[in-house]
C-alpha cells in the first residue's frame, strides 16, 4: 500500500511543473483533482487558460471541423495547430471557434476554458450517441413582410437543401421553383431568388458558394455577398443580413443527372452518364474539363466497367468517384484515361487466398465475433442494385458508401486510410482495411437512404416502409486489420426512430454538433409525436435490425444479434426471433395508425418545411 508521504510527492513539485502535469491530463480526470485537492486548484484558478488549451490541442478538441462539403478541398487536409505549450493567443482562439464551423453564434466563447466547456461534451456525447432534438419549422414569409403573411401553398415546401455554416444558412431548392435561405436558428426565410424554374433541382454548396440547375443543360452559380471583394461589411445588419448574388452560368453541353461542388470544382455527369463535365471555379474565365467515360458503361467483355448509369457522385483533391450498379469507380482528374480504380474491388480470383484476416482466430473468437465466411460476399457485383451515394471525410481517412437491394440486404461499406490504401495497388491491404455493415435478408422493403460523413463519423438514414425511417450513428476509427477492428468494432447507434417524415427521406447533413434531417410539420403535432413516440416501447431493448459487421468475402466479423449464454443460462434463440417479429408487427401497427388515421395521409407529399435538429451539445 502506498504512503500517505509518497502521495503528496506530486502536490510538493513546484508550480510549473504542476500545470505540465495537470495540462496532460483528460478533463474528467482534471476536474476530479481539482474537485479533491485544494492546491490542484489553486494551480488551476491561476493557469486555467494554459491548461485547457493544452489539453484541448492534445485531445484532438481544437482541430477544424468540416460541415458537408462547404470546405473548401485545399484548405483542410493537413491543418495543424501550434505546440501546446506555445503562448496564448486571442486570436488563436477565435481562429480555432471558427474552425469548428458551428451553425450558431459563438461569441460567448471568450476563454479557452469557455471553449473547453462547450467544446469536451460535444466531443463526449458524440461517442455515447446523446442527442437533444429541437423541431425547426420554416417561415416562408418573405422577408420584407409581416411573419404572419404566408406564401402560396405550393412553395411552403423545400426540396434539396445544403448548410451554410458562416452565416448559418439553411439553403434549398424550393419543391416547385425558386431558391431560398433560412436561419438556422429560428426558420426564418433571409432570402430567396425565383431562380431556377425548374421543379425538385438539386443544389450544392460549398465555400459560400452554391450552385443549382435553371434549365436542363444550365447550372447557375451564387456567391454570399461577403465574398465579393468589394463588399462593405456596415451593409449587413439585423435588418439586413447577408444575400446570395448570380455570379455566373455554367453551360454542359447535355442534361445532367448527378453533380458534386467541393471549392473550386463542381462536377456534373451527364444522364446518359458518357460525359463528366469539371469546372474549376478558381479560373477567370472558369475552365472546364470535359472527360468521355466510354470505359463506365462499356461492356465488360470490351474491357469497360459494364455499368448502367452514375447514381452518385464524388470528388476529392485527387479523384472523381461515380457510384454506379456494381461498385464506385475512381478516375484521376490527370489521368482520366488511365487505369480506374473500383471499390469494392472484383471478386478474387478461384486460386487466391484472400482471407478475411490471419489475425482473427476464429476458433477462439466470442459467439459475437468472427466467425467462418457466409455465402453472402460483398465484392462488385450487379447483384447490390447500385451504390446510392459516397462520401469522404475530407481528411483522407474514411470512405463510407451504401449500397444495397430493396428489402433483400442492406450494406455500409467502410475503409478506414482510403487515399493510402485505394491507391496503393494492394488487394489485401485494402480487403484488412474495408468493413461491411450489413443485416440477414431482410422481410420488407428496407433501404439505406442517406449518409453523411463527416469529422470521424457517419450518419445515415433507414428507411423501413414499415416502421418509418430511423436515423443512425457509426463512430468510425482507424483499424489496422480485421483483427483490430473486432477488437472493439464500432457500434451502430439508433439516435432517433420513428424520424417526423412518411416518406423517404431526401437528405440529411451533419455539422461538428448537430444533424439537420428533414421533417414534415403535419407530423410534429404533439398527438402524433406521442403516437410514434410509444413504437419504440414496443422493442424494448432488442435492436431495430440485426446489424452485422462482414469482411469483404463475407467473413462475419461481429453479429450484434448473438447473446453470449453463461453456464446456467440457455439462450432460445428462437423465442427472441419471435419477439422481435412481434414487436415489428406493433410497431408496423403504431405507424400504420398515425400515418393513415391520425393524420389521414396529410404528410403525403413531396417535399418539406421543418427539420429534426438533433444537437450534441449540453444544453
Amino acid at each position: 500500500m502506498q504512503s500517505p508521504a509518497a502521495r503528496c510527492l506530486l502536490l510538493e513539485l513546484p508550480p510549473e511543473l504542476l500545470v505540465a502535469i495537470c495540462a496532460r491530463a483528460d478533463f474528467p480526470s482534471l476536474s476530479a483533482l481539482i474537485r479533491s485537492h485544494s492546491q490542484l486548484k489553486a494551480i488551476w484558478d491561476m493557469h486555467a487558460e494554459r491548461i485547457a488549451r493544452a489539453i484541448c490541442i492534445r485531445r484532438r478538441l481544437a482541430e477544424p471541423q468540416s460541415c458537408g462539403a462547404a470546405q473548401p478541398l485545399d484548405n483542410f487536409v493537413g491543418t495543424e495547430l501550434p505546440h501546446p505549450e506555445t503562448e496564448l493567443d486571442g486570436e488563436e482562439l477565435a481562429s480555432v471557434v471558427k474552425s469548428q464551423r458551428w451553425m450558431h453564434d459563438s461569441a460567448g466563447i471568450a476563454s479557452w476554458v469557455d471553449y473547453a466547456r462547450v467544446r469536451h461534451p460535444i466531443h463526449r456525447n458524440w461517442l455515447a450517441g446523446h442527442a437533444q432534438v429541437r423541431y425547426l419549422r420554416l417561415d416562408f414569409a418573405p422577408p420584407s413582410l409581416a411573419p404572419f403573411q404566408q406564401m402560396p401553398v405550393q412553395q411552403e415546401h423545400i426540396w434539396r437543401f445544403k448548410l451554410d455554416p458562416e452565416p448559418g444558412y439553411i439553403v434549398a431548392t424550393g419543391r416547385i421553383f425558386g431558391v431560398h435561405a433560412f436561419r438556422a436558428s429560428d426558420g426564418v426565410r433571409v432570402w430567396d431568388n425565383t431562380t431556377p424554374f425548374l421543379p425538385y433541382a438539386h443544389v450544392e454548396l460549398s465555400a459560400g458558394h452554391f450552385a443549382t440547375a435553371t434549365e436542363d443543360m444550365r447550372h447557375v452559380l451564387w456567391r454570399r455577398d461577403d465574398l465579393d471583394p468589394d463588399f462593405d461589411p456596415d451593409s449587413v445588419g439585423p435588418d439586413r443580413p447577408l444575400e446570395y448574388t448570380l455570379a455566373r452560368h455554367l453551360d454542359p453541353n447535355a442534361p445532367c443527372s448527378a453533380t458534386k461542388m467541393r471549392w473550386p470544382y463542381f462536377v456534373a455527369v451527364s444522364s446518359n452518364s458518357d460525359h463528366v463535365f469539371c469546372y474549376d471555379l478558381s479560373r477567370s474565365p472558369v475552365e472546364l474539363v470535359t472527360h468521355r467515360m466510354t470505359a463506365f458503361w462499356e461492356p465488360e467483355a470490351a474491357g469497360g466497367l459494364g455499368e448502367e448509369n452514375v447514381h452518385y457522385v464524388e470528388i476529392d483533391s485527387r479523384a472523381i468517384y461515380l457510384a454506379g450498379r456494381k461498385s464506385v469507380s475512381m478516375w484521376r482528374y490527370d489521368e482520366p484515361e488511365e487505369p480506374h480504380i473500383v471499390w469494392p474491388p472484383d471478386p478474387p480470383a478461384p486460386n487466391e487466398n484472400l482471407a478475411a484476416d490471419a489475425d482473427v482466430d476464429m476458433a477462439s473468437s466470442s459467439p459475437s465475433t468472427a466467425s467462418p465466411p457466409q455465402h453472402t460476399t460483398h465484392y462488385r457485383s450487379s447483384d447490390l442494385e447500385g451504390f446510392s451515394a459516397v462520401h469522404h471525410d475530407g481528411c483522407g481517412q474514411h470512405l463510407v458508401g451504401i449500397a444495397g437491394e430493396s428489402g433483400a440486404q442492406m450494406r455500409l461499406y467502410w475503409t478506414c486510410d482510403y487515399l493510402t490504401t485505394l491507391w496503393s495497388g494492394d488487394r489485401a491491404l485494402l480487403e484488412r482495411k474495408t468493413v461491411v455493415l450489413t443485416t440477414p435478408t431482410l422481410p420488407c422493403s428496407v433501404t439505406i437512404d442517406q449518409l453523411a460523413v463527416e469529422n470521424g463519423r457517419a450518419v445515415f438514414i433507414v428507411h423501413d416502409e414499415d416502421v418509418g425511417n430511423s436515423l443512425w450513428l457509426i463512430n468510425l476509427r482507424d483499424f489496422a486489420d480485421h483483427a483490430d477492428f473486432v477488437a472493439a468494432p464500432p457500434k451502430p447507434i439508433c439516435l432517433a426512430w420513428p424520424l417526423p417524415c412518411g416518406t423517404a427521406i431526401s437528405r440529411v447533413e451533419m455539422t461538428s454538433d448537430e444533424i439537420y434531417v428533414p421533417a414534415v410539420s403535419e407530423m410534429l403535432r404533439p398527438n402524433i409525436l406521442t403516437t410514434v413516440g410509444n413504437m419504440a416501447s414496443r422493442f424494448g431493448d432488442r435492436p431495430l435490425y440485426d446489424w452485422q459487421w462482414h469482411a469483404l468475402d463475407g467473413t462475419v466479423l461481429v453479429d450484434y444479434n448473438v447473446v453470449a449464454s453463461g453456464d446456467d443460462e440457455t439462450v432460445d434463440a428462437a423465442a427472441a426471433k419471435e419477439q422481435a417479429a412481434n414487436a415489428r408487427i406493433r410497431a408496423t401497427a403504431d405507424h400504420s395508425y398515425a400515418l393513415d388515421f391520425e393524420l389521414e395521409g396529410e404528410w403525403q407529399h413531396s417535399g418539406t418545411d421543418a427539420f429534426a435538429v438533433y444537437s450534441f451539445r449540453d444544453m
